[in-house]
């Protein structure tokens, strides 16, 4: 009777493990619903140096999707809202800018800062 427990044990054990593989591989192969991003990598709102004064952020949806786009900085903290929280149709494709000022009308100081593009 132990000999049939454990072997049950063990079968159950090894489908479970075959079907978390099964959706894990799975997973790994659904596309991302954001395709075709390009981020200018280098700006300066103020600088004579460098060729741009603005940062675009372009990308396309795959899927509609409600979402929102900001800029934060190397520590994680939100500096400017580009995009408020709304719907945008499948394919849609969104050049958005950033101007190197934050919410508040302040340039930033150079370091790194990042997009962010939250899928709601």
């Amino acid at each position: 009777m132990a000999r049939v427990l454990s072997t049950v044990v063990v079968l159950a054990l090894l489908a479970a493990t075959a079907v978390a593989f099964a959706i894990t591989e799975g997973a790994k192969l659904t596309k991302s619903p954001i395709s075709g991003t390009s981020v200018t990598a280098l700006f300066s709102p103020d600088s004579a140096l460098v060729a741009h004064k603005t940062a675009i952020v372009r990308f396309r949806l795959r899927t509609r999707e409600r979402i929102a786009v900001w800029i934060q900085n190397a520590h994680g903290d939100r500096v400017r809202t580009i995009l408020s929280s709304r719907v945008v149709p499948r394919h849609k494709l969104l050049d958005l800018e950033w101007d190197g000022f934050n919410d508040g009308g302040i340039v930033q100081p150079d370091g790194v800062y990042m997009p962010v593009v939250k899928l709601q």
